[in-house]
């Protein structure tokens, strides 16, 4: 059984920008997401435990109603906060693809200076047809990709570059170190190994599932550095066994899961490949806060009685 405290992500919203064939997620099932009032009480409760990190993720948070309130909400219980975005609203008016159609307003990209610690944006291709592979539903993604690292730049956040490295762009990721090296405010660079779990990445496993030894040699930190030619930016490898049983997650209901792992360390996809997840409780139920609490602080495993698909 864990016991550290696992990685709290907080989804904030139903809807994204892109549909990405490789999402762990499983989506809300509700339109009306969980307020900002539960998600803070919530997050209150953390406090009092120590923990001081939270990622916000999606659905694509930037398609939230208030996420700035949220953010802001978070910030005063003195979170560090991490926000998982691609980004479209920094560039202009836009309207979710996946999971629902909403239109967006321009975010403006300093509103997140103060409220955002890391903005975490996903670079999975050099060019369209390798990004596209992975997160559709955009024209011109690669190119609009580094529009929205370059508007990051001019507000000057710190951003941490997220990329999934499967069969399709594992040849791409010596190319995507060019893109890093030239934006300035780039402090770290995340390389997460495909992992088959979750109703979309399991549906399509078979197009982007990449081995450990292939994965490892692509992601080789020094060979990295070398491309980017800079010491300011951590290469940070992470394969889905460092991955197994560390996060808690909540979805935009209010529902908090992890996936479905098996006992033990290593990750094996004979057990560990699978659409299931096992909740948790709802934040939104006093009487769960305490279970999920103790989850996230790693002093309890899933209670199996509350699995379900």
């Amino acid at each position: 059984m864990t016991t550290h405290p696992r990685s709290v992500i907080i989804s904030a919203a139903r809807t994204c920008f892109v549909y990405c064939r490789g999402c762990y997620n499983h989506f809300g099932r509700n339109k009306d997401i969980a307020p900002t009032s539960a998600i803070t009480r919530f997050a209150e409760r953390l406090a009092g435990t120590g923990m001081s990190k939270l990622t916000i993720g999606g659905g694509d948070p930037l398609s939230r109603y208030d996420i700035i309130a949220l953010l802001e909400s978070l910030k005063r219980l003195g979170f560090k906060i991490n926000l998982d975005t691609v980004g479209t609203p920094l560039l202009g008016s836009v309207s979710t693809y996946f999971n629902g159609r909403v239109q967006i307003n321009h975010i403006d990209s300093t509103k997140l200076l103060g409220r955002v610690d890391r903005l975490g944006i996903p670079i999975d291709g050099s060019t369209d047809e390798v990004a596209t592979a992975f997160r559709s539903g955009r024209k011109s993604f690669a190119i609009e990709q580094e529009r929205v690292l370059a508007a990051t730049e001019r507000a000057m956040l710190p951003v941490v570059v997220n990329t999934v490295v499967h069969k399709r762009n594992v040849q791409d990721i010596t190319n995507i170190a060019h893109i890093i090296r030239k934006f300035a405010n780039i402090i770290q660079w995340q390389l997460f190994q495909f992992t088959p779990s979750g109703p979309l990445a399991y549906q399509h496993r078979d197009k982007f599932d990449v081995d450990d030894d292939t994965f490892t040699a692509a992601t080789d930190p020094i060979k990295l550095q070398s491309i980017l030619e800079r010491t300011d930016v951590s290469i940070v490898p992470k394969t889905r066994t460092m991955r197994k049983n560390a996060y808690l997650l909540i979805d935009s209901d209010g529902i908090a899961w992890s996936p479905r792992e098996s006992n033990g360390s290593e990750w094996h996809i004979e057990t560990d490949a699978h659409m299931e997840r096992e909740v948790i409780g709802d934040i939104r139920c006093e009487d769960d806060l305490g279970r999920i609490i103790k989850y996230a602080m790693g002093q309890q495993s899933t209670p199996r009685e509350h699995a379900f698909k």
